[in-house]
C-alpha cells in the first residue's frame, strides 16, 4: 500500500521523496514506479547512494523536507525497519510545523491479484501524484491583473480562512462585471491549502436541466456532478441526496459554485454547512442576490466597478491588446 501527502516546502528540490524498505520493492516495484514517474516528468528521490544507520542523516532529512510529495510505500518488512520509521517521525514532525498541504491519498496494493494489477495500480499512483503536483504548483495567472489585489484585500474579511468555521460566501454583481475572475483567482490561490477542492463553472449554461423535471430528480442530478467533479470520480453512484454529507462532513473542502441562477442548484450541491468539515469554504457567484439570501447566505460580496484611475489603466491595457 502506498500512501501520499503533499509537502509545501519553500525551496523544493524534489516534486516526490519515496519511504520504502529497500529489500521489499528497490528491484522490482519502484523500478516500475521510477519508469512510470519519469515518463510523466516527476523528479523522484532515490537514496541508492546514502549509507544506512538506525537513524537518518541530514541529507535525507533536507530531501524529505524539499519534495513536495511524500509517498510511504507499505509493504511486509516496511515496520520492521528503523531507518524507514525514524523517516515516518520526520515526515510527521514537517507536517506538524506546516509543511504540509494535508492531502493524502491511498492506494490499496496488497493482496493475492496484486500482481496481476501492479501496472494499473503504478499507473494510478503516477497520475494522482502528477495532478496533485499540478494542483500545488504556484499560480501568478492573475497577479497582473488591473484592480485584483484590491479586491483580494476587499474580500478577506468575508473569508476568514484562518477560521474554523465553514463559510458560504456570495459574490455578487451584474455580467461581465468580473465575478467569475475574482472566484478563479480566489481558487488558484488558496485551492491547495484544502484537502478536497472544485471549481464548477458556469452552472446555469453547463447543468441546465429539462423543466419537466421533478426537484429531487433535479437535485440527484446537480449533487452527482458536483461530487464527480469534486471527488474524480467520473462513474460515482449518488442513490440519495445525504451522500455529499455522509462524504464530506470531516473533510476541509473549497468549491467554487460559478454563475448560479437558481436555488435548488445550491441545495443540490451545498445546502448546509454541516455538510463539509472544519474550515471548508462555499463560493458562489451569481447576478441574483435572491439566490443567495434563499439560502441564507449573508456573507455577500458586491462587485463594484473599478476607480476612474483603474479603469483608464484597464482601457490602456485594453487598446494594446488590440
Amino acid at each position: 500500500m502506498a500512501s501520499s501527502s503533499t509537502l509545501l516546502a519553500h525551496s523544493c528540490i524534489h516534486h516526490v521523496f519515496p519511504s520504502f524498505h529497500g529489500e521489499d520493492v528497490r528491484k522490482n516495484f519502484l523500478s516500475h514506479i521510477v519508469k512510470e514517474f519519469k515518463s510523466k516528468g516527476i523528479d523522484l528521490f532515490i537514496d541508492n547512494n546514502i549509507e544506512r544507520s538506525k537513524s537518518i542523516g541530514p541529507e535525507l532529512i533536507e530531501a524529505i523536507r524539499g519534495s513536495r510529495i511524500a509517498i510511504v510505500f507499505l509493504f511486509k518488512n516496511y515496520a520492521s525497519s528503523t531507518w524507514c520509521l525514524n523517516e515516518l517521525v520526520e515526515r510527521r514532525v514537517w507536517k506538524n510545523r506546516g509543511g504540509d498541504a494535508k492531502m493524502e491519498t491511498c492506494f490499496d496494493g496488497s493482496g493475492s491479484s496484486r500482481r496481476k494489477t501492479e501496472a494499473k495500480m503504478i499507473e494510478y499512483i503516477a497520475t494522482d501524484v502528477s495532478n496533485k503536483l499540478n494542483l500545488s504548483a504556484p499560480c501568478s495567472d492573475f497577479q497582473s491583473l488591473v484592480g485584483m489585489e484590491s479586491q483580494m484585500s476587499e474580500m478577506e474579511p468575508l473569508l476568514q480562512l484562518y477560521s474554523d468555521e465553514v463559510r458560504k460566501i456570495g459574490i455578487l454583481g451584474p455580467p461581465g462585471i468580473g465575478k467569475t475572475t475574482i472566484a478563479r483567482s480566489l481558487f488558484n490561490r488558496h485551492s491547495q491549502d484544502f484537502q478536497l477542492s472544485v471549481f464548477i463553472d458556469n452552472i446555469k449554461r453547463n447543468y441546465a436541466t429539462p423543466v419537466c423535471s421533478d426537484d429531487y430528480s433535479v437535485k440527484l442530478y446537480l449533487q452527482k456532478q458536483f461530487m464527480a467533479q469534486l471527488t474524480n470520480e467520473k462513474d460515482i453512484k449518488i442513490p440519495h441526496l445525504g451522500v455529499s454529507k455522509d462524504r464530506l462532513k470531516d473533510m476541509k473542502v473549497l468549491a467554487i459554485l460559478d454563475d448560479v441562477d437558481r436555488s435548488v442548484q445550491l441545495e443540490a450541491m451545498a445546502n448546509k454547512t454541516c455538510w463539509f468539515g472544519p474550515g471548508s469554504r462555499i463560493i458562489i457567484t451569481t447576478q441574483d442576490e435572491k439566490v443567495l439570501k434563499s439560502s441564507g447566505i449573508n456573507h455577500i460580496y458586491k462587485v463594484h466597478l473599478p476607480p476612474d484611475d483603474e479603469a483608464f489603466q484597464i482601457q490602456v491595457e485594453y487598446d494594446v491588446y488590440l
